[in-house]
């Protein structure tokens, strides 16, 4: 957290009510980053999906609201859109997520803009990659840009960012616009 030498980071379950009090007590803003993500994992669980994205997004933005938080940075996901009907994707495209993970992302982001006078952004994350990355075929970005290549040479292969670069970004843009 080189970014942010005097920022903390917090690792809990945002659904417990006294973690997250914990995690909001004594900042001045919030770079949220919780998410229980996935398109697959969403379909497969969906429950568990909307307790962490739906309640915990909940819970935390509650908690904020009491600790007198004012700036709250929400982490969102391409999730909110169903297939890509043009490329490069821009603001204006289509919201339609087709996964319950999509819904509980487009709905939680929806809540921060309007969440008890939070100062709130929300930043969307495009094929992010990085250690602990799920292979399955939502969650294996580098398999499918290695076959692209391969297979699909006249293909483009799209933007990729390594988890640490955007996250980076979005700390250092958020302070001065938050």
């Amino acid at each position: 957290m080189e970014t942010l030498p005097d920022g903390k980071f917090f690792h809990g379950d945002i659904r417990d009510t006294n973690q997250a009090r914990d995690a909001v007590a004594g900042v001045d803003a919030i770079f949220y980053l919780a998410a229980s993500g996935g398109k697959k994992r969403s379909i497969d669980h969906p429950i568990e999906d909307s307790e962490v994205n739906v309640i915990g997004t909940l819970c935390l933005f509650e908690e904020a609201r009491l600790a007198k938080v004012r700036k709250f940075v929400f982490s969102s996901s391409t999730g909110i859109f169903e297939e890509l009907k043009t490329f490069p994707i821009k603001e204006d495209h289509p919201i339609d997520p087709d996964t319950p993970y999509g819904a509980s992302k487009l709905g939680a982001g929806k809540r921060s803009l309007s969440y008890a006078n939070l100062e709130c952004i929300c930043v969307r994350y495009f094929n992010v990659f990085g250690i602990n990355q799920r292979y399955d075929a939502y969650g294996n970005v580098i398999p499918v840009v290695v076959h692209r290549m391969i297979v699909e040479p006249d293909q483009e292969p799209g933007s990729f960012w390594l988890v640490r670069d955007p996250v980076q970004q979005s700390v250092v843009w958020s302070i001065d616009h938050v």
